[in-house]
């Protein structure tokens, strides 16, 4: 037997540490004093000892005793380097707020892209599944909405190389998250400041897995499944929908005919707004189609990998070929993407270094129009709004429809002929290469040259043949056939110094010089006039139409940054960067972006040293100016567009100008304040990160309006001011120790967007979204894009409630009560209010992870509080021509006595169509509290022994099971409460029409090393 204790270099006691007898499964923890005793089977040995925050340490002994032990700390964490933009620096020197996800936090997730991976692990990112088709999009804020008109997403950076948003989804698309190192996320304007007029909207910074000095290694990863659509909507049932039709025409031919009885039949009724079909008065034989089973399925997914690493001092590599395979939940959707991976790095000469990365990509789109209004053949709204009593198959072997319109009915398309009938395959090949050479004049100086490039090809085709029309039986067939070339070049050269100065002064600096180009051809060619269905391309019918747009931009920019440490306690990083940007005005092509940060780091204070329990504690402050540069091109000039004039008697093509010009329009800027804190204490057990900031978007770009005189209706100019203001916590817990192990990681982010200033203190921008126009508006004094209609404050239960008010003449029992805003005794445009947010309060992520021995649970979670979604879905209400949720049927007015349930503290009004008092108006009715936690991920896996492995030649192997989306805590009625930001339009945010819903997915997988 042998005794001991366990202390750390202070000699304070450590609880939980872990202690083996090497080379065997013998073992036990330390306990609350730090004390533990171990029976060994022989009389010398290795004891091993180990705990989280303080380096390994082995013991040997000889016989049985007492074997005291110390510990020392393991400095690692705080040496931990954080990719910051043209370099590197050691995590306990950041001055600025950078957060970093290591790749065995993004490879616990089994996602197709990168970004999904990072939802709920950072604080200050939000991040939101705009869609859940293959290859899907997601909406990336760093820090809340900042623009109105220019880009709100972050700039990407890919192993050095700043990409742009092109072809299927974003950039990250196209990498495999197998392939990912890590990636850091850059926040505040002292680590934003580097990349100049991008930089306002955040960085995140991908760094791909490069090759190590050593043996070869070769991993192979797999996975297999099957996802399921997360959930169903429960809609009315056809009996349901017939009681609704026959109230809702009844109601409407009487308001509409006050002679009228609800007894006359079809012949006394004028059209078909008031017809009654006989299904619909004796329904209780409809059978109902259930359309949400028609379109979705369970789908297949799976994914390969193959890497291999390794080398030598003179050179290393990692290369790695993936495969990856997604059917859709909707029926003909799907994804297939081919990706391969190589990074070289060695040295040419003792001084001469030089690396090569090269990443191509080949994607293959299968896409359906899931998101819009079903008479834009939008597939979601088709199968949630068609009568339930139509088949999805006529007897005959037809398509069961509503078009054109049949008993009454909204024209609706079958969402199975949608799917199986419209064409719209896509592809993309996109390769992004960068080379460098890295040479070192004298020690500590280094002088890097890079040069890449960024090739994109997309090309899609659309094929909508005469069977599939919106409004009638057949139409005309129609093809489209598009085209992108987008090229994109960088070189770079900078100058990097490093270098200490005795035992106190530490200095770090880089400066240099970037030009980038982008080159963007895209054609598009139309056709119509087909004399059937049988060629479905371009060449089967008329060429009716083509366009063709050449768009050039240019970056120019000189860059330098200084770090500064002064015993290591006092740090100081410093900020410039100048670009010259071809998208701007002449007389404001070039803007600096300066930025500064302070750093203390109090815990190597000498006033420190007894306060045992903390470990680092660092304050940071930082302030600086970034920019915007996502604007477009040729927004500063006069363009000109095509025009016909006559001359004498014949009419001639011509130029006439489209729009002004401006030679003074710049980008937006930005100034933010950062004020943060770092601490560890516990030995590193619990770290924690907190940052207030406050940043104002100045000079934003609007389009307003202008005199007619001047030949034009508006104009781009740079008026208007947005803030951003929040706190961010971040907490990493490392609860138990040992044999079982538990860490926690938590993460919280509140967040107040507010406009500040527009051209004019009264104008309004509206966002809209069909079918409601103006939906949205943002204006002074709110956030961007808050929800503006009516406000229902009740129900009229009785003519006398009607006279009594005096606002609404036309209304009857169980009509809707409108709020009479400006108390002017009528209900009009000018009653209209705010009536909802789509920005949350908060949003969080809560992430766990269990060991036990080989096994491993890994739980992630994250959510929203406090932010509105408008459903516009099923904003036409109970008129009776489509179908609609239980919920609403449930709380529908029908009589004085039976007024209706409330549902989420909503009462709608009787069904009626064609009422005089806009019951169907956009309004807050249709505003629904989508406040949500997710659990995104469970995956369960196990390590098996390395004893087991051995005959096989296995390093290492590790089996899981895994399910992504597993449940959402939510009330909102629809699909998903994480609706993005529609149609990437940040003025018409949180919008629901039909979006894409997400998947629930079961998978199991395998990872080997060799």
């Amino acid at each position: 037997m042998i005794t001991g204790k366990i202390s750390d270099e202070k000699g304070d006691a450590l609880p939980g540490v872990t202690v083996l007898l090497k080379g065997t499964s013998i073992g036990t923890a330390s306990n609350t004093e730090g004390k533990y005793s171990i029976s060994v089977p022989n009389s010398s040995g290795v004891l091993v000892f180990s705990f989280i925050g303080n380096l390994t340490k082995e013991v040997s002994f000889n016989g049985a005793g007492v074997q005291d032990v110390t510990l020392q700390a393991d400095t690692k964490a705080l040496e931990e380097v954080v990719v910051v933009g043209y370099g590197e620096q050691e995590k306990k020197d950041l001055t600025g707020a950078i957060s970093s996800v290591a790749a065995k936090d993004i490879q616990k997730i089994q996602v197709s892209s990168v970004d999904q991976a990072l939802q709920g692990q950072v604080a200050g990112v939000q991040i939101s599944t705009t869609s859940g088709a293959p290859g899907g999009n997601v909406n990336v804020l760093i820090r809340g909405v900042s623009s109105i008109n220019g880009g709100v997403q972050p700039l990407f950076v890919i192993d050095g190389y700043p990409v742009s948003n092109v072809g299927i989804g974003n950039p990250l698309n196209t990498i495999n998250p197998n392939d990912i190192e890590s990636v850091d996320v850059l926040k505040d304007a002292s680590a934003t400041a580097i990349y100049g007029s991008r930089g306002s909207n955040g960085v995140i910074i991908i760094t791909t897995k490069r090759g190590k000095t050593g043996a070869s290694k070769i991993e192979l990863d797999s996975y297999m499944g099957f996802q399921e659509v997360g959930k169903k909507l429960d809609l009315m049932n056809a009996q349901e929908f017939a009681s609704m039709v026959v109230d809702a025409r009844n109601a409407g031919y009487l308001d509409n005919f006050p002679n009228g009885n609800i007894n006359d039949d079809n012949t006394k009724r004028s059209g078909v707004n008031f017809d009654i079909s006989d299904k619909f008065k004796n329904p209780a034989g409809l059978p109902t189609t259930d359309w949400q089973d028609a379109i979705f399925r369970r789908a297949p997914i799976r994914n390969y990998q193959l890497s291999a690493s390794g080398g030598t001092d003179a050179l290393r590599y990692a290369v790695s070929g993936g495969y990856f395979q997604q059917e859709g939940i909707i029926i003909n959707s799907g994804l297939k993407r081919y990706n391969f991976r190589a990074n070289l790095d060695g040295q040419l000469t003792k001084k001469l270094a030089f690396g090569v990365s090269l990443l191509p990509s080949y994607t293959q789109l299968r896409e359906v129009p899931a998101t819009g209004h079903y008479g834009a053949l939008g597939l979601i709204a088709s199968a949630t709004g068609m009568d339930p009593s139509v088949p999805v198959y006529n007897p005959d072997g037809t398509y069961g429809n509503t078009i054109p319109p049949v008993d009454g009915n909204a024209a609706i398309q079958n969402p199975v002929k949608i799917a199986n009938e419209l064409q719209n395959p896509s592809s993309q090949f996109r390769i992004l290469s960068n080379a460098y050479l890295e040479y070192t004049l004298v020690p500590n100086l280094k002088l890097r040259t890079s040069f890449g490039v960024d090739l994109n090809y997309f090309k899609s085709n659309l094929w909508n043949p005469s069977t599939l029309s919106s409004a009638a039986a057949t139409g005309p067939a129609t093809a489209r056939a598009s085209n992108t070339e987008n090229t994109n070049w960088l070189t770079e050269t900078t100058l990097s110094y490093k270098k200490a100065f005795g035992e106190n002064h530490l200095l770090n600096f880089v400066g240099g010089f970037t030009a980038q180009r982008a080159y963007n051809n895209s054609v598009t060619t139309t056709a119509g006039n087909f004399p059937d269905d049988l060629i479905t391309n371009i060449n089967g019918g008329i060429i009716n139409g083509g366009s063709q747009n050449i768009e050039v931009n240019n970056l120019v920019s000189l860059l330098a940054r200084a770090n500064y440490s002064y015993q290591d306690k006092y740090l100081l990083t410093a900020t410039v960067r100048s670009d010259g940007s071809s998208r701007f005005g002449r007389n404001n092509r070039w803007g600096t972006f300066p930025s500064a940060s302070v750093g203390w780091r109090i815990s190597n204070e000498e006033f420190m040293k007894n306060i045992r329990f903390i470990n680092d504690l660092k304050l940071r402050a930082s302030y600086g100016v970034t920019g915007n540069n996502a604007i477009g091109n040729y927004r500063a000039i006069s363009l000109l567009s095509s025009n016909n004039y006559v001359i004498g008697d014949a009419v001639v093509p011509g130029l006439v100008p489209a729009s002004l010009s401006n030679n003074n329009l710049s980008w937006e800027s930005q100034s933010q304040l950062d004020i943060g804190i770092d601490l560890s204490v516990a030995n590193g057990r619990v770290n924690i990160t907190s940052d207030f900031y406050d940043k104002r978007n100045k000079d934003m770009l609007f389009n307003i309006q202008t005199p007619s005189a001047t030949g034009f209706t508006n104009a781009f100019v740079n008026v208007g001011e947005v803030q951003n203001k929040g706190i961010e916590l971040g907490i990493n817990t490392r609860n138990l120790v040992g044999e079982f192990g538990w860490s926690t990681n938590f993460n919280i982010t509140f967040n107040q967007n507010k406009v500040l200033a527009m051209n004019e203190e009264t104008a309004r921008i509206f966002g809209s979204t069909a079918p409601r126009a103006n939906s949205n508006v943002t204006q002074v004094g709110d956030a961007i894009g808050v929800f503006y209609g009516r406000r229902a404050i009740g129900i009229f239960n009785s003519a006398q409630e009607i006279v009594e008010s005096g606002a609404q003449p036309n209304a009857k029992p169980g009509d809707i009560r409108w709020k009479d805003v400006n108390q002017d005794g009528k209900i009009d445009d000018n009653d209209r209010e705010v009536i909802g947010n789509p920005n949350p309060d908060f949003f969080f992520g809560f992430n766990n992870s269990f060991s036990y021995k080989g096994f491993s649970l890994d739980i992630t979670t994250s959510g929203m509080y406090g932010q509105d979604v408008y459903n516009a879905m099923f904003a036409v209400n109970n008129s009776g021509v489509q179908n609609n949720l239980k919920f609403i049927d449930e709380a529908r007015w029908r009589s004085p006595e039976n007024p209706g349930k409330s549902q989420d503290g909503k009462m709608f009004g009787r069904a009626i169509r064609g009422g005089l008092n806009g019951n169907t108006s956009y309004s807050s009715l249709y505003i629904f509290d989508a406040s949500y936690w997710r659990i995104r991920n469970v995956t369960l896996g196990y390590n098996l022994p390395s004893a087991l492995l051995k005959n096989w030649k296995i390093q290492n192997a590790r089996v899981y099971l895994a399910v992504n989306n597993l449940y959402t805590f939510t009330d909102y009625i629809g699909y998903d409460p994480e609706v993005g930001i529609a149609d990437s339009n940040q003025t018409a945010l949180g919008v629901d029409f039909g979006t894409y819903p997400i998947n629930r997915s079961f998978t199991i997988g395998i990872n080997l090393g060799f």
